[in-house]
C-alpha cells in the first residue's frame, strides 16, 4: 500500500506534467501564428504578393511587357526591353557601358521581375556605386560619389531651387554642368525614377 508521501509526490508530478504540456501548447500556438503571418503575409512576409516571384519566362507567356531601367555608369540611362534569358550584362550593355563600368553578376540571367539595374564604376582599382542625385545631399555627392566640391554645390543648389530631376541629363541640357563636368561626373550619379 503506497504511503501518503508517495501519493503526494505522484499527484505533484502529474500536476507539473499537465502544466508543462499546457504552457508548451500555448507557446506552440503563438509560434505557429507568428510564422504564418511572416511567411504568408501579402505585405511584409517572406513571400509578398507583389509578382516578384514571376520569372521572365512566365512574364513572356502572359504577354507582360518586360522593361528594365538602367542607370549609373552608362552612356544612355533609360528604359530597355528585356528578353527571356538575357543576362544583367546584356541588358546593361544596351545603355552603353563606359570604360570604367562594372556590372555586378553580369553573367547572371534575369529571372525575376527586376525593374532597375544600377551599374557601378571602377576608380583607382576600387568598385564604387553611384548615388541618387535627387536626394540632394552634398555629402553623398562629394564624399561617396567622388564629385568635386564645386560641381556638387552646383547640383545641390539647382535641385534646391528647381526641385527633383526627372533625368540627370537635365543638368547638362540646363547648363548646370559644362560638357567636361558632365563627362567626368554623370556616371557617379543616378536619378530615382518613377515606375
Amino acid at each position: 500500500m503506497p504511503t501518503a508521501e508517495a501519493g503526494t509526490f505522484s499527484l505533484l508530478t502529474m500536476k507539473n506534467k499537465v502544466q508543462t504540456i499546457f504552457y508548451l501548447s500555448i507557446a506552440a500556438a503563438i509560434l505557429v501564428g507568428v510564422l504564418s503571418a511572416f511567411f504568408i503575409s501579402g505585405s511584409g512576409g517572406l513571400f509578398p504578393d507583389s509578382g516578384m516571384a514571376r520569372t521572365a519566362y512566365e512574364l513572356n507567356n502572359t504577354g507582360d511587357v518586360r522593361t528594365v531601367y538602367v542607370d549609373g555608369a552608362v552612356e544612355n540611362p533609360g528604359w530597355y526591353s528585356c528578353s527571356v534569358g538575357e543576362t544583367f550584362g546584356q541588358v546593361a550593355g544596351k545603355a552603353g557601358l563606359l570604360n570604367n563600368s562594372v556590372v555586378k553578376n553580369s553573367d547572371a540571367v534575369i529571372l525575376y521581375d527586376v525593374s532597375r539595374i544600377y551599374v557601378c564604376f571602377e576608380e583607382n582599382g576600387e568598385v564604387k556605386y553611384a548615388v541618387n542625385v535627387n536626394d540632394g545631399l552634398f555629402g553623398d555627392l562629394y564624399v561617396y560619389a567622388g564629385i568635386s566640391e564645386s560641381v556638387a554645390k552646383k547640383i545641390t543648389s539647382y535641385i534646391d531651387e528647381n526641385g527633383k530631376l526627372k533625368s540627370k541629363k537635365e543638368l547638362l541640357s540646363n547648363d548646370v554642368l559644362t560638357a567636361k563636368e558632365w563627362e567626368e561626373n554623370h556616371f557617379r550619379m543616378y536619378v530615382e525614377v518613377e515606375e
